[in-house]
């Protein structure tokens, strides 16, 4: 029985583009509004809306403490970019099995990258 050899110098292209998909997942199709959510985010998150609520001294809890007091509207715009700070802070894989298969997949998409740069 023959093993099967760990680089393929006939297909590095179909290997890259195989494990590219695989790390990136369907959110590939997704990138150019998933790098606008990460601006919006970001900016959120210069204004002072954080992971835990308003952050002090920031720039939003200086507009709360002026317009608002300590009686913010729950159907201001404040508020919901309050709420959007706190829940979109961060990005999860929920199955560990998935993110496991997703990190080998983008392991062998740098490997075969250097590989076609560096190597073949």
């Amino acid at each position: 029985m023959q093993a099967l050899p760990l680089r393929s110098p006939e297909h590095p292209h179909t290997a890259l583009v195989v494990s590219g998909f695989i790390f990136l997942g369907p959110q590939i199709l997704l990138l150019p509004l998933m790098i606008i959510q990460a601006v919006f985010l970001l900016i959120l998150a210069i204004l002072g809306f954080g992971a835990s609520g308003v952050v002090g001294g920031s720039p939003a809890a200086r507009y709360q403490s002026l317009c608002y007091g300590g009686n913010t509207p729950a159907s201001s715009l404040f508020a919901i970019l309050q709420s959007i700070g706190m829940k979109y802070h961060t990005v999860t894989l929920s199955n560990w099995v998935l993110a496991t298969i997703r990190l080998l997949a983008g392991l062998l998409f740098v490997y075969v990258a250097l590989g076609m740069t560096l190597w073949w």
